[in-house]
C-alpha cells in the first residue's frame, strides 16, 4: 500500500469517527455491539431430570502437560487468578477464564495483555474480554511483572543492542501450551490482543510468532521498537489495528503520572497513537499473507469496548492459514472500519 493511499484510509475512518454520531465514553463503555451468536456450541444440554446427556463425549485437552512447569503439570487448571507459574527464569501470575459449559470442540484461545495503567481484571470488564467466555472463548491475561527494557509494564519494545532473553515473550508462549494441556483448545485458533503497551506487545509477538497465533487485535499500541533482528515473512493471519480517534493521544511517566503536564519531564513520553496505528496497518497491509482490518471510533485512548463481541466474531472466523479476503460486514457503530487494504 503506498503511503498516499494509507493517508487517505486513514482520513475517511478519523471523518467517519468524528461526524458518526455520538462519540464513545473516555472510559471505554460502548454497550454490546455484537452479534449475541454462540461461537462455540454448549457440549451438552441438560435432560429434564437433571441427568447429562450420555450421547455427547467431552472433549479432551490438546495439548501435553509437559508443557507446563512444575505445580501446573498435574491436576485440573480452573478459572481464576494462579500464581507462581514459573517462565522465563520468573515466578509469574495470571488470570484465566474459561466458558462455564464444557465446549463440544476445541475453543479459541484469546491472550489478552492490558497496558500501562489498568489492572489486568480491570482490563478484562472494561474491554468485555471477559464475556469472550459466553461465546465459548477461553481467555488467558497475563499479569505484568514491570520487565520492559524501554516502557516498564512489558518487555514489548526493545532496540536493536537489546538481544537477551524476554521473559514476558517467555510467559505468553508458555501460557498457550500450558492452557491448551489443561482445556480444548483449538490451536489454529490462538489470538493475541491489547491497550496501549498491551497493543504495542501483540504488534512484538506477532511479527515474531504468526506460527503460534492466528491472528490479534492491536489496540492503540506502538509499531516503534518491535521489528525482529531479522524479519522473516509473516504466515496467513487476521490483524485488527484500531485506535481510539483523532484524540488517541497519551501522555505518561513509568511511575503511573499522566497528562499532558507531564509532557517534558525526565522520562515521561506523549504518544500519538493515530500514526502509530497508520504505521501498524500499512506494515500489515505488505505481508502478503495477512489480512488487516483498520477500525476506529472516537473513544480516545482506550479499547473500543463495543467492538469486542464483533472482533471475536470476525477472529472466530478466520483459523490459521486461511487466506481468503477479508469481508467482516459492518461493524458495530458508531465505530468504522476498513477492509482490504493491501
Amino acid at each position: 500500500m503506498t503511503r498516499r493511499r494509507l493517508a487517505a484510509v486513514v482520513a475517511v475512518l478519523l471523518l467517519a469517527a468524528c461526524s458518526g454520531g455520538d462519540s464513545g465514553d473516555t472510559d471505554g463503555g460502548g454497550g454490546d455491539g455484537g452479534s449475541d451468536a454462540t461461537l462455540i456450541p454448549p457440549a451438552s444440554e441438560s435432560a429434564p431430570d437433571g441427568t447429562e446427556d450420555e450421547g455427547v463425549a467431552p472433549v479432551e485437552p490438546t495439548g501435553d502437560l509437559a508443557d507446563c512447569p512444575a505445580g501446573f503439570d498435574e491436576g485440573d487448571l480452573p478459572a481464576g487468578e494462579h500464581e507462581g507459574f514459573a517462565s522465563g527464569g520468573q515466578e509469574r501470575a495470571f488470570h484465566l477464564l474459561v466458558p462455564e459449559d464444557a465446549p463440544a470442540e476445541p475453543a479459541p484461545l484469546f491472550v489478552a495483555l492490558t497496558g500501562t495503567v489498568q489492572e489486568e481484571a480491570d482490563f478484562l470488564a472494561q474491554s468485555e474480554i471477559d464475556r469472550l467466555t459466553d461465546d465459548g472463548w477461553i481467555v488467558v491475561a497475563p499479569v505484568r511483572n514491570g520487565n520492559g527494557l524501554v516502557w516498564g509494564p512489558w518487555d514489548a519494545m526493545r532496540t536493536p543492542a537489546m538481544t537477551g532473553p524476554n521473559p514476558d515473550e517467555a510467559l505468553v508462549l508458555d501460557l498457550v501450551g500450558c492452557v491448551a494441556a489443561h482445556h480444548p483448545v483449538d490451536a489454529d485458533r490462538v489470538f493475541v490482543g491489547g491497550i496501549s503497551i498491551g497493543g504495542t506487545f501483540t504488534n512484538y509477538l506477532l511479527r515474531r510468532h504468526s506460527d503460534v497465533f492466528a491472528g490479534g487485535i492491536v489496540g492503540s499500541g506502538n509499531l516503534i521498537l518491535t521489528e525482529p533482528a531479522k524479519p522473516e515473512p509473516m504466515e496467513a493471519m487476521t490483524v485488527i489495528v484500531a485506535w481510539g480517534g483523532p484524540d488517541d493521544q497519551w501522555t505518561g511517566c513509568p511511575d503511573g503520572r499522566m497528562g499532558e503536564q507531564y509532557a517534558e519531564e525526565p522520562g515521561c513520553v506523549s504518544t500519538d497513537f493515530v500514526a502509530d496505528a497508520a504505521a501498524a496497518t500499512e506494515l500489515y497491509a505488505e505481508e502478503p499473507e495477512v489480512a488487516v482490518l483498520a477500525c476506529s471510533e472516537d473513544v480516545g485512548h482506550i479499547w473500543i469496548t463495543s467492538a469486542t463481541s464483533w472482533w471475536a466474531e470476525v477472529l472466530a472466523a478466520r483459523p490459521k492459514g486461511t487466506t481468503a479476503p477479508l469481508d467482516p460486514g459492518a461493524p458495530p457503530p458508531p465505530m468504522t472500519c476498513e477492509a482490504d487494504l493491501a
